[in-house]
């Protein structure tokens, strides 16, 4: 979904700034590796000296308990391909007889 109907970009450039912040790391050099990366590939480069698998279950975790949407975004035609994927799921089986 992300990339394709949703942008999530900014939430997660907010989690690493947060994570970075809390462990002194420096937030630009997480923000700059970040995408395409598992949060543990993520904290092995910006912070060798951690426990990656550590950190990253303590980064996923917040992300993951975030109740916050601020910073995902639909991306353009995502309503319009949601709304085409439900009429050809719910209605088109019931339209022929």
């Amino acid at each position: 979904m992300d990339g394709v109907l949703i942008d999530s970009v900014t939430m997660y450039e907010r989690h690493w700034r947060l994570w970075a912040d809390r462990r002194g790391i420096d937030r630009e050099a997480a923000i700059a590796v970040h995408h395409g990366h598992s949060a543990a590939e993520t904290i092995s480069l910006v912070a060798p000296h951690l426990d990656a698998f550590e950190q990253a279950a303590d980064y996923n975790g917040a992300v993951a308990e975030d109740p916050a949407v601020d910073g995902i975004r639909l991306l353009p035609g995502a309503r319009a391909a949601t709304a085409s994927v439900w009429m050809a799921i719910v209605l088109l089986p019931y339209s022929s007889s």
